[in-house]
């Protein structure tokens, strides 16, 4: 089935992922056309029931290139045309769809007419632009850089016409001028991937290898998801005889080259069946499997516009958000998710998760006992309550729903060291011994749950032999500051007072000035004086 959830529990992104993927031309065009178009007061003639109605195509153009429906979007932009002839706004963005549908004719001569009527700077800035990139395609080069100094004149703040100006100062063996305007493009937006793959180009046709690998490197690291970069990486390395980075560097491209050619195949079929939402959520996976998350939330905000009622398209969008870091979208959308599915359980744990995380504790306490009215077993559900009420200070209410959480996951570890934990802190001491016995039974190699114990039976002073034992074990298998600290503690407590000051020592190596252990080690050291030893 093509719409999965992802795991609860999302696994740690690489540092990679957390980079833009760079949007195409057209979509650049998109986001740009339609700010002006609804930021304008849209000055033509015509009743303002006339500019509500043009605003309205606008936008609706805009959705339909958005999510590939191209002859929509032309027909929406001919409304525009029908109601305003001379709205240059239109003719701009009519020479965008028709890039997107690579009918590069039509597209100039739309951008032709923006320009010879009375458009925005912004809109003449676009139109001059594109036709730059057209007839710079075309290999119309003297044209391409009429039209792309043009741009830069008019939109001199905007790091992409300096960018293109600069793809044809290349084209055209202008290689100081592509240099100048691709450092100008970078000044004005020091993470265009773009404009540094520019300078290595540049670099590599002066025979620089090693300047051309400083800026593939910084576009890679902008960009991680464009091939040719690793590409040219590779064959800067080759010329600075760095074989083995360059064999690395190719093995590289064949990855993102393979996950690329994916994303051109969805992309066909997408261009044939444009509304069929599985394939844009099977598009999304391709882009999760490189980590590409930015990608993939474009992908599900595609489907939530297709399939607005559906309430698994939204949880998927949210649990992206959630993955990237970006709270109140993935609120937004677990809540949309709600609403259109009130007994799917899962969105509620998300938001319960969310609201805990804010410290927001009578939101979350809602959206997780909301959870467990669907479904009573929802183990994570009482993990989270649990941890909300200890951090309330609640400690039976905690205790109660890590009792539930191991009822219904007896083999969970972490539930048992947590219920423990919380049970020391209620003065439960013989439950806590219990449980902590019980973590260890459960997973022998989890450190904590032997250190827990150690440290209950040091501090009741009991079974003090058995608390080295237990504290020598969490050692073993994790040598930490704090499991040291509880294996002193328990040569302390069975008057060992030599070891207990070695250990204590090599804690102290770990974290020089923590409190704890100069305490302890303090209270060793009078022991000795006291007893001799």
């Amino acid at each position: 089935m093509c719409f999965q959830r992802p795991a609860r529990n999302c696994a740690r992104i690489e540092e990679r992922s957390r980079l833009s993927l760079y949007p195409t031309l057209g979509y650049v065009l998109s986001v740009i056309l339609i700010g002006v178009v609804l930021t304008t007061n849209l000055a033509f003639a015509g009743t303002a029931g006339t500019e509500h109605l043009v605003k309205r195509h606008f936008e609706q153009g805009v959705h339909f290139v958005e999510i590939g429906v191209y002859d929509q979007a032309l027909a929406e932009i001919q409304k525009v045309l029908e109601l305003q002839p001379n709205n240059s706004e239109a003719y701009c963005f009519l020479g965008d769809v028709y890039q997107y549908q690579e009918m590069y004719n039509e597209a100039a001569d739309a951008y032709q007419r923006a320009l010879t009527l009375n458009g925005s700077i912004q809109t003449r800035g676009i139109a001059n632009w594109c036709l730059g990139i057209i007839y710079n395609k075309q290999g119309k080069f003297l044209e391409a850089e009429k039209y792309g100094k043009e741009a830069v004149s008019l939109l001199p703040d905007a790091a992409w016409t300096h960018y293109r100006l600069g793809n044809i100062y290349t084209q055209r063996g202008k290689l100081d001028e592509a240099t100048g305007a691709y450092q100008k493009a970078i000044q004005l937006n020091p993470e265009l991937a773009e404009a540094y793959r520019g300078l290595g180009r540049t670099a590599l046709m002066q025979d620089d290898p090693e300047t051309a690998i400083q800026y593939y490197h910084s576009a890679v690291q902008r960009n991680p998801y464009e091939e040719s970069a690793y590409y040219n990486l590779a064959k800067a390395y080759r010329r600075a005889n760095q074989f083995e980075q360059a064999k690395s560097q190719m093995e590289l491209f064949r990855e993102v080259k393979a996950y690329q050619d994916a994303v051109q195949d969805y992309r066909k079929k997408l261009k044939n069946n444009p509304s069929n939402v599985s394939l844009y959520a099977e598009l999304a996976k391709v882009h999760l499997e490189i980590n590409n998350i930015d990608a993939a939330i474009q992908e599900f905000n595609i489907v939530t516009s297709l399939s607005p009622a559906l309430a698994l398209g939204h949880y998927n969008l949210g649990a992206l958000y959630m993955q990237k870091g970006e709270v109140q979208p993935a609120i937004e959308a677990f809540q949309k998710a709600i609403e259109l599915d009130e007994n799917d359980t899962e969105p509620y744990i998300r938001l319960g998760w969310i609201f805990a995380s804010q410290k927001k504790f009578d939101l979350a306490k809602f959206y997780l006992q909301g959870a467990l009215e669907r479904d009573s077993r929802l183990w994570e559900a009482y993990q989270g309550l649990g941890e909300i009420y200890a951090q309330e200070g609640a400690l039976n209410d905690a205790i109660a729903a890590f009792k539930a959480l191991t009822e219904i996951q007896p083999k969970s570890a972490a539930g048992w060291l947590r219920l423990g934990t919380i049970q020391v802190k209620a003065k439960q001491f013989d439950e806590a011994v219990h449980a902590f016995q019980t973590a260890i039974q459960t997973d022998p190699d989890l450190p904590d749950s032997y250190n827990n114990l150690a440290w209950l039976y040091a501090d009741r002073n009991m079974n003090l032999a058995q608390a080295v034992t237990l504290a020598e074990k969490a050692v073993a298998l994790n040598p930490s500051g704090s499991n040291l600290d509880t294996l002193s503690y328990a040569h302390y407590k069975n008057r060992n007072y030599p070891e207990a000051e070695h250990m204590i020592q090599r804690a102290l190596e770990i974290e020089p000035n923590r409190d704890q252990y100069l305490k302890l080690l303090k209270e060793i050291q009078n022991a000795r004086k006291i007893n001799g030893k």
